[in-house]
């Protein structure tokens, strides 16, 4: 026998040979483990007794396999794997560890199956053994492509929201459709979730595949089938759960000349309930890619993430907000805190809570001990940086909108008339409405707003109204319903809102429109908000909307279509 194994292996290798004789049957890996169980000092020993497993109880659970055979050749496999271990590991001898180690590396092998008869988790005997000798071997051939989360440091601790982890775990502990996916908008905390889920998770430990990783340096056709058949591999050997972020870039990722990307070639292991998979990925991505592919989306169960509330988004920073404080050395004033909320909610409606929020609070720390402005006015200091941030963001100066008194004064008689055009007893939530139905010079106002606000000509927005005949047309303004041509280009109105959230939308021709599309725009403007075709809620607190109602007069000929 080859030098390198230990006379300990040496001899559980010939215990087992002879137990198999014994037994009248083909060497198989139970034999091994039962010959390393019989050895005196081997970690199986160990771990078996320490769970109350004795010759009696071991015999008993063997016979379910009597009359099963084994993988040809799986035995001799595990032997070789355990010298690859000891080898790439620097060992001098191949010890009983690296056996066992091997084993447990072998989901197909009778001895892996009867470990998990016992109430092993596979996982958690690897974590013991590399944590006793102090080796993580397997993991090296994957480690450049999985990220884990069980381990990993985080950006900051997960604050529960919501039962969005039972719900994973729910899904998880499913006997078929046991991968969920996590659809909602970036930055709501998808992946936060997930990371929760890691940390208090007991069952598994869940690995995060970096795409781009996997992808890089497969030149040659095989190559990134070989890499990820090997990641999956360990992923099922050591029943981990696999974590893919922005899931929908598998569609399409890697293949060239004829071969598969990894969406199909992760399909027949998504089939499988002995593979887990969590996915995350945005509403729009998720049917721009996943709901097209049938047969992949099947195999997922979809949880959809909704952005948190003022509220909550309130608890998640003052559950973080320590670890900002102790890394910009700083105490954040409540009164900030509370501004951070308001102002991110009010002029960031592009981008969503909690993210936006945690976002500004990390960038006004990041200012604040840069600034050279006088900082013995800690407060003062704060609310004037906050409003810098907002300004280079959105475009919008916080710190001016009282200035927007002047040019109501300026459109007093205009201004008034549009109470009457929406029957309210007090003003919209709006910035401003103008309602005119006499002449009106728009260029009056852009020039104004450029003078008073930081206010650029493609922040104005034209739209006649007089061909919207029809009901359907809204379409145009606010995107087609899904399933619809055009549903990936969204609406004129809502694209240039989403751009920029401080604008001008001028709309001409007001009555000579469809009623329902006139009673929808009135609508809006008594709100603060409105919702795409895509469910993105678009916040109108910094939009000037001007309402012209003015009527083209249909003429015949030289006669009026009024004095008909």
């Amino acid at each position: 026998m080859n030098k390198i194994y230990s006379e300990q292996i040496k001899k559980i290798i010939s215990d087992a040979s002879d137990i198999a004789k014994e037994r009248k049957e083909k060497l198989n890996s139970i034999h091994l483990l039962y010959a390393m169980f019989q050895t005196e000092d081997t970690i199986c020993r160990f771990l078996f007794l320490e769970k109350q497993i004795n010759i009696m109880k071991f015999n008993k659970k063997w016979e379910e396999f009597s009359n099963k055979e084994e993988q040809e050749n799986l035995c001799q496999k595990i032997i070789d794997k355990a010298k690859e271990i000891a080898i790439r590991y620097q060992s001098k001898y191949v010890y009983d560890e690296h056996l066992l180690y091997a084993i447990l590396l072998e989901p197909e092998s009778f001895a892996y199956q009867l470990i998990v008869e016992f109430n092993f988790i596979i996982s958690k005997l690897l974590d013991e053994i590399e944590e006793i000798f102090d080796f993580d071997l397997y993991e090296e051939e994957v480690l450049p492509y999985l990220i884990n989360l069980s381990k990993a440091n985080k950006p900051h601790r997960y604050i529960k929201r919501g039962n969005y982890i039972e719900r994973l775990e729910y899904i998880l502990a499913k006997k078929q459709k046991n991968n969920p996916l996590l659809i909602g908008n970036a930055g709501v905390g998808k992946t936060a979730i997930v990371e929760g889920l890691a940390e208090s998770y007991k069952d598994a430990v869940i690995y995060q595949l970096n795409i781009a990783t996997t992808i890089a340096d497969t030149k040659y056709r095989g190559e990134l089938e070989e890499k990820l058949v090997k990641v999956m591999d360990y992923i099922k050997s050591t029943e981990a759960i696999i974590f893919i972020d922005e899931i929908h870039n598998i569609v399409g990722a890697g293949s060239n000349d004829g071969s598969l990307d990894i969406a199909n070639l992760l399909k027949p292991y998504l089939a499988r309930s002995d593979i887990k998979c969590i996915g995350a990925t945005t509403l729009d991505e998720y049917y721009r890619y996943i709901a097209k592919d049938k047969a992949l989306m099947r195999r997922f169960q979809t949880i959809l993430v909704e952005e948190p509330t003022i509220e909550e988004t309130k608890q998640i920073i003052n559950g973080i907000i320590d670890q900002y404080e102790d890394y910009h050395k700083i105490t954040y004033p409540e009164e900030i805190i509370n501004e951070i909320i308001k102002i991110s909610d009010c002029y960031l409606p592009n981008k969503t809570f909690p993210d936006k929020a945690i976002d500004l609070m990390d960038e006004l720390a990041s200012r604040y001990n840069l600034t050279k402005k006088d900082k013995s006015q800690k407060t003062k200091t704060m609310h004037y940086l906050l409003k810098q941030i907002i300004f280079e963001e959105s475009g919008i100066r916080p710190v001016q909108v009282n200035k927007l008194k002047n040019i109501k004064l300026n459109y007093n008689d205009y201004y008034k008339t549009y109470e009457n055009f929406l029957n309210l007893k007090k003003p919209t939530n709006n910035l401003l409405v103008i309602n005119t139905n006499k002449e009106f010079k728009i260029n009056l106002l852009l020039n104004d707003l450029k003078q008073i606000f930081n206010f650029k000509d493609e922040m104005y927005l034209e739209i006649n109204l007089e061909s919207y005949q029809d009901y359907q047309s809204l379409s145009n303004l606010i995107g087609s319903s899904k399933g619809y041509v055009g549903y990936d280009q969204g609406g004129l109105l809502t694209n240039h809102l989403l751009k920029y959230p401080f604008s001008v939308i001028y709309f001409k021709n007001f009555k000579t429109s469809n009623y329902q599309i006139q009673t929808y725009l009135k609508s809006i403007l008594k709100s603060n908000h409105l919702f795409d075709s895509k469910n993105n809620r678009i916040m109108l607190q910094n939009v000037i909307f001007v309402i012209d109602e003015n009527q083209k007069e249909d003429k015949i000929g030289l006669i009026s279509k009024s004095s008909l």
